[in-house]
């Protein structure tokens, strides 16, 4: 199973890419774990089959080091599966005033440009 494969695996990849510094390991297994949770709600046997696919193809690369360390940080150390993006509704001040026209216009002063004649 997937799951136990990358549990074995899962001290030798915080060694080889030195995630120690970033995160432990019992929360890397959460972390993993919670990715695999997402998709308990698939029945299909075929989904399923390409699910371990995937996920035993994402352990190869990354014990073959195909993956760079900042790939692993931002797909397994920061939780992607609990980690949602809140963007701020509305614009800021600054637009605000831009798009009323109320933003300082600053041109560039163009005295240091000149022309030779030829």
């Amino acid at each position: 199973m997937v799951v136990l494969q990358v549990a074995r695996c899962l001290p030798t990849i915080m060694r080889q890419y030195k995630l120690e510094e970033l995160t432990t390991m019992a929360e890397m297994r959460r972390n993993v774990s919670d990715m695999i949770r997402k998709n308990s709600q698939v029945k299909d046997p075929s989904a399923i089959d390409i699910l371990i696919y995937k996920g035993r193809e994402e352990l190869e690369m990354i014990l073959m080091n195909h993956k760079q360390r900042h790939h692993l940080v931002s797909q397994y150390v920061k939780n992607p599966a609990k980690d949602t993006v809140h963007k701020e509704t509305g614009m800021s001040p600054f637009l605000e005033a831009f798009y009323k026209g109320l933003a300082s216009h600053h041109t560039p002063d163009k005295s240091f440009i000149t022309f030779k004649k030829l």
